[in-house]
């Protein structure tokens, strides 16, 4: 605007009453504001047992059917003895001492489930366990620190006995971090093949660690774990 303009307008509102000193009433926007959800109610010890997969869902994942709950994991397992490599402790097992110590965990339920009843005659071997944390904030805390401790793994090999004999030697893959869920295969040698996917995710304040391990694991260990969260979300497994 020219000097000669703006000095006319200036003139022309002082002739005129309250120019500039009433502003007109500003607009009021008519959309609803949205307050954001509540988080959930953090998952109670005694939830946990009715969050496992049954035996029907985790035969599905495999590809089977059959399959058995031969056994029950209510504490986190000490595998010291039979893995000196303290790197691969972690993707050995599921719930193992070495990946929640120090954490802050307080409580561990879980399954062992396969269709022989004997490791040795297997076809197809599964475990599946949660791990309670007080708070989502400390279940989310242990995987980000989990993460790069399963890489220290990735890509070698490492050496589980058993009474200080060679047991078995397995050869571990890269480590994979998809959309927040870790994966690992290993292949066991001079086995034809046996291998075993694992699989670990938070959601809430809950952990679920699995291992799925068959002639052919594919992504079973993930999608055991998926649908355990599905269940977390959901109100039961897999639902």
């Amino acid at each position: 605007m020219k000097k000669s303009v703006w000095a006319g307008a200036l003139a022309a509102c002082s002739l005129v009453a309250g120019c500039g000193g009433n502003p007109a009433p500003k607009a009021t926007s008519s959309a609803p504001t949205t307050t954001p959800a509540p988080p959930p109610p953090p998952i109670m010890t005694s939830a946990l047992e009715g969050l496992l997969l049954s035996p029907e869902q985790i035969s599905a994942a495999m590809g089977t059917t059959g399959l058995k709950v031969t056994g029950t994991i209510t504490v986190v397992a000490d595998y010291s003895a039979n893995v000196a490599d303290v790197d691969c402790r972690i993707v050995g097992e599921t719930a193992e001492k070495t990946a929640y110590f120090g954490s802050g965990w307080s409580a561990v339920q879980g399954q062992y489930l396969d269709d022989a009843g004997d490791i040795a005659r297997d076809k197809y071997f599964v475990q599946q366990a949660l791990v309670l944390f007080p708070s989502a904030g400390e279940a989310a805390a242990f995987f980000t620190s989990t993460a790069p401790r399963w890489s220290a793994c990735a890509n070698r090999s490492y050496v589980a006995t058993n009474d200080g004999q060679t047991f078995d030697v397995w050869d571990v893959g890269p480590v994979s971090n998809n959309g927040g869920t870790l994966s690992v295969m290993k292949t066991e040698e001079k086995s034809n093949g046996w291998a075993c996917q694992r699989a670990l995710t938070v959601a809430n304040n809950v952990a679920f660690d699995v291992m799925g391990c068959s002639y052919n694991p594919a992504d079973s260990a993930v999608k055991i774990a998926h649908q355990i969260g599905q269940g977390i979300t959901t109100g039961g497994p897999g639902r």
